[in-house]
């Protein structure tokens, strides 16, 4: 996975669904990706209508989200974890996301985090990455 060692950033939007409620935000994961390919996401944020603020991710510099490319068109991030206040939280889970080279883009395809949580959407990466 290119490249290595350096920061970066992946947004975009995606649909959080905890049971019944549904929020569109626009989500943006930080991190770094090591000389040997695994990806540490390090931050999240949730941004955009009155849900979203309600919305955090566990991801940190000491607890990170890990990942990796399980293939040329997937990619796994474990540890998954997000809360929804009010609402609780789900996760930790393991996440599995379509790759997308051409477009340097991972989809959630309606992604599970236990209990009750789904992940729809697709992030977009900067810089562009590249899986071999």
């Amino acid at each position: 996975m290119n490249p290595n060692g350096e920061p970066f950033s992946a947004s975009g939007l995606t649909n959080l669904s905890k049971g019944s409620i549904t929020a569109g935000c626009t989500a943006t994961f930080n991190g770094t990706i090591t000389s040997t390919g695994i990806v540490n996401i390090t931050s999240t944020t949730f941004t955009g209508g009155a849900t979203c603020s309600l919305i955090s991710g566990s991801a940190s510099s000491t607890s990170p989200w890990t990942g990796q490319a399980d293939s040329t068109t997937q990619l796994s991030i474990n540890n998954v974890k997000v809360n929804v206040t009010l609402l609780g939280a789900c996760g930790p889970s393991k996440v599995v996301t379509a790759w997308s080279d051409a477009n340097s883009s991972l989809t959630f395809n309606n992604a599970t985090l236990t209990p009750d949580c789904t992940v729809g959407g697709t992030v977009l990466t900067s810089p562009k990455f590249h899986v071999q």
